[in-house]
């Protein structure tokens, strides 16, 4: 249901790139068009997005009925793999991708973009140690229910095993993203998930109805990391810990090293913090009432005329 993935190489500058094929409907339906529209809106803008830990987005095709899209083709492995390698935590691995991650996700909420499926296949990991966060939850706006889980929740897009609480009712937040994020770390630190279950759906209840088991008393594992993990997997999205305590609790900085991004200057998470947790980033992003000035394009101007 959410497509196919292919290496590609473009026949005349032989370049290399990530192919997705678009799943064109249920039960042999075309896509809605709205959806289609608001996806072609969606990847335009994202298409524009350039940092360091996110896939660079490349273009949006069409062969008769089929939609794909082709994005930097990424050669390493999964988070999981990298932090966990032979199935052992490397804390050094772990520090580092982990704060890539974060400033990853930072970059799509400044655009107010929520990823809406982080999980360790979603975050790619180069062999230099770099970290590409994948899809940005674009499928997800044009995903129709074609599993058993989205069949019997309409309202619910994403994984259930790394999902917020909330996603089960079709809720999602910057909130929702940091929950998978602390999913993904309590699984690195533990070696296995917070919540087991085999249906789906029966681990989404679970997720409603209990608290995840602490990480923070084991003497075992680093403090810093396992009360992070510990304040980003609480049940309700206003007690979840926002990128203000996070970036404060690691000792990072709010540089996001946003390249060519633009953002909404004063943009803030769902619970009204401001999503940079300083004064800093904010003042480096783009104001809504700046004038954006294009030169350079003097003879397709006069193409164009």
């Amino acid at each position: 249901g959410m497509g196919v993935v292919y290496e590609a190489r473009h026949f005349k500058n032989q370049n290399r790139v990530a192919l997705k094929t678009l799943p064109s409907g249920m039960d042999g339906q075309d896509v809605n068009a709205d959806r289609l529209h608001r996806f072609r809106r969606e990847f335009r803008s994202l298409s524009e997005i350039n940092h360091p830990n996110l896939v660079g987005m490349q273009t949006l095709e069409v062969d008769g009925t089929q939609w794909f899209f082709t994005m930097d083709l990424v050669e390493g492995v999964d988070y999981l793999e990298y932090v966990r390698p032979s199935g052992q935590l490397d804390e050094t691995r772990l520090r580092s991708s982990l704060a890539q991650l974060i400033r990853g996700i930072m970059a799509l909420h400044q655009r107010r973009i929520v990823h809406r499926d982080i999980k360790p296949s979603n975050v790619m990991v180069e062999q230099d140690g770099t970290v590409k966060i994948l899809d940005f939850g674009l499928v997800a706006e044009l995903q129709q229910a074609t599993d058993f889980t989205q069949t019997r929740s309409t309202h619910f897009a994403g994984t259930p095993k790394y999902a917020a609480p909330e996603q089960m009712f079709g809720q999602r937040s910057e909130a929702s993203d940091w929950y998978a994020v602390g999913v993904m770390l309590f699984e690195s630190l533990s070696g296995h998930a917070p919540f087991v279950a085999r249906d789906p759906m029966d681990l989404l209840r679970q997720k409603q109805s209990t608290d995840p088991p602490s990480l923070a008393d084991r003497t075992d594992l680093p403090i810093d990391l396992a009360t992070l993990a510990d304040g980003l997997l609480k049940r309700e999205p206003k007690e979840r810990w926002t990128i203000s305590t996070i970036l404060e609790h690691l000792g990072l900085n709010s540089d996001t090293r946003m390249g060519g991004l633009s953002a909404t200057a004063g943009s803030t998470d769902s619970h009204g913090s401001s999503v940079s947790g300083s004064e800093d980033l904010e003042t480096a992003m783009l104001s809504d009432e700046e004038d954006i000035v294009l030169i350079g394009r003097e003879k397709q101007l006069a193409q164009l005329e």
